[in-house]
């Protein structure tokens, strides 16, 4: 898609309406797929776990992320992209990774769900830290 509208391409207006339709579905999708994957009763005891995945996830990334832009000298604009975009919830990828590699998909899909709703909170956090 990039590679096309790179050379100016443009879609047929019945296809650019599909595309845009597929990609309003994609949010919805994603919190649909992310509920199924969410089984509660698997996550017993593992409280500490989800806490601390979330912790590296959007405290200790972003901070690794500023600190690489302070050494490598980035300016402020690239440093606020490699901040935020460090600072974003755990995609559903990430689950479907841990799945698919024998990892513990119950607590790849806790931190996935409660990354987007914690950084409800921590990216404005971030944002804020940043100057923005």
């Amino acid at each position: 898609g990039a590679m096309f509208a790179q050379v100016g391409g443009v879609l047929p207006g019945w296809l650019q309406q599909a595309v845009d339709g597929l990609a309003a579905a994609n949010g919805p999708l994603v919190f649909l797929a992310l509920g199924w994957a969410l089984d509660l009763k698997a996550l017993k005891g593992r409280f500490v776990t989800v806490v601390v995945g979330l912790v590296c996830r959007l405290g200790l990334a972003p901070a690794v992320a500023l600190g690489a832009a302070k050494v490598l000298g980035l300016g402020s604009e690239m440093t606020q992209v490699a901040v935020l975009q460090a600072a974003m919830p755990s995609a559903l990828i990430a689950g479907i990774v841990a799945t698919r590699s024998g990892c513990d998909s119950a607590v790849s899909a806790a931190i996935a769900v409660a990354s987007m709703l914690a950084s409800l909170g921590t990216l404005p956090l971030w944002s804020s830290a940043l100057g923005r």
